[in-house]
């Protein structure tokens, strides 16, 4: 693959992502831009997961970069 044709393919796979999670669609495993979308669509779920995150964890050492933050 080249650069343009592997941008390409991202920018695919990002459309059909966002386009599945408006038709309903549920993620089990949030891997690559995914996450993204699903907690920029869920306002309030980000939110309690920010704040259970915060009192589980609050140095941030667990797991860290792996959540919505």
């Amino acid at each position: 693959h080249n650069e343009a044709e592997r941008a390409k393919i991202g920018q695919i796979y990002t459309e059909a992502a966002a386009a599945t999670l408006e038709k309903g669609a549920y993620f089990t495993q949030l891997y690559g831009v995914v996450p993204d979308i699903v907690y920029r669509k869920n306002e309030d779920y980000t939110s309690i997961l920010k704040r259970v995150k915060k009192l589980l964890d609050p140095n941030g050492i667990l797991n860290p970069g792996h959540l919505c933050f």
